[in-house]
């Protein structure tokens, strides 16, 4: 069972790979992760008033925002939820943005208090 939770761990967080890319500097990857802690739910907030307006720009781009910053730390469900409203909005399904943006920030928690652990 422990590599069926390791599998999982990687998949909210993948923060060996994610550190691999910044030449495995500790100091530099945990001082994004606290910046990226901070900013995602700005994000998210600007994501939420831009729903309520049905402002397809905003939402597509406040979404690809958060899968930029999801995808350089190794958040990969976070990520995926991410992506999934990125697409809605550029597709200009509201209904189906309502439903994923719950889940964006379902993931986003997971994550945080995941990090929180560690």
């Amino acid at each position: 069972m422990r590599g069926t939770k390791n599998i999982q761990d990687s998949k909210i967080f993948d923060s060996k790979t994610a550190l691999g890319r910044i030449g495995n500097n500790k100091k530099l990857f945990d001082e994004y992760i606290s910046i990226v802690i901070q900013d995602i739910p700005k994000n998210l907030d600007k994501l939420r008033k831009a729903l309520s307006g049905h402002d397809l720009k905003t939402i597509t781009a406040q979404a690809h925002s958060v899968k930029t910053m999801a995808a350089t730390i190794g958040a990969n469900l976070l990520r995926d939820a991410a992506l999934e409203v990125e697409n809605a909005g550029r597709s200009g399904n509201i209904e189906d943005i309502h439903e994923l943006s719950v889940n964006l920030n379902d993931e986003f928690e997971k994550f945080r208090h995941f990090v929180s652990k560690k």
